[in-house]
């Protein structure tokens, strides 16, 4: 099957900036709402083929864009990266290996329909090995709901340089340590400067990153320590008392 992947793609993204919907929706929105001619004669099935090839290739298709980015930003955009990460919940009660649990039914049932009862859970459409959709820290405020994480690094101009979907029960130090390790195999050049937040700056994390050659890293939790307030705050300069947290400037 043939289908315009690149316009796609491109519709999919326009539609998330602009007025986000769901795959089907953006079709409709596509053909009847925005101006995009490419989108006469196209399913919603194309719109999921596009998605499932992006995700074949993912890693592919980042290291292409880093070296095209490498063609056109400068020099001082590679010594440093920035990293954060955020989530995304499912609107599920049940996770990953609650779904490889409630398959594992669903087998039973299909070998020995006579004897196994039909499982009470519908059949799952998918089920992620290892597993993704996982209950973590939910920066979303639903510590129930199955969630999964982005990891992203970006260049001090704000570029998204690199990012990384883990699992939802993986820590903000684990994901920046992977992203760390990735990108820098995908850049095949040294990053001098890593920044993170207090979340990823983990004893562990920090003790990781020193044992890299060349880099240095900079961490929340170290701006709070002991060498920034004699060395940096204690410094006469522009500092001003937060408006409204004490002990903040």
């Amino acid at each position: 099957m043939k289908f315009p992947f690149e316009r796609i793609v491109f519709g999919l993204v326009w539609n998330r900036l602009v007025d986000p919907k769901s795959k089907l929706a953006t079709n409709d929105w596509l053909q009847a709402q925005a101006y995009f001619p490419e989108a006469t004669g196209l399913d919603v099935q194309h719109f999921y083929r596009a998605l499932d090839l992006l995700e074949e290739h993912n890693e592919e298709v980042q290291v292409r864009l880093l070296r095209g980015l490498q063609a056109s930003l400068p020099d001082e955009d590679w010594k440093t990266v920035g990293t954060d990460t955020t989530s995304t919940y499912y609107e599920s009660s049940v996770n990953d290996e609650d779904r490889a649990e409630i398959q594992a039914l669903w087998d039973a049932h299909d070998r020995a329909a006579g004897e196994v009862k039909e499982p009470h859970w519908p059949r799952p459409q998918v089920v992620n090995d290892p597993p993704l959709r996982m209950q973590g820290f939910s920066k979303d405020s639903r510590p129930r709901a199955p969630q999964v994480k982005i990891g992203v690094l970006t260049n001090p101009s704000g570029f998204v340089m690199y990012h990384q979907v883990a699992a939802g029960n993986e820590t903000d130090g684990e994901i920046a340590l992977d992203l760390m390790e990735d990108y820098r195999d995908a850049l095949s050049q040294t990053v001098q400067v890593w920044i993170g937040d207090a979340g990823m700056g983990t004893t562990t994390v920090l003790d990781e990153l020193d044992n890299q050659d060349g880099l240095d890293r900079v961490s929340a939790k170290s701006l709070r320590g002991e060498f920034a307030r004699k060395r940096v705050l204690g410094i006469p300069g522009r500092y001003r008392k937060h408006p409204s947290r004490e002990g903040w400037s």
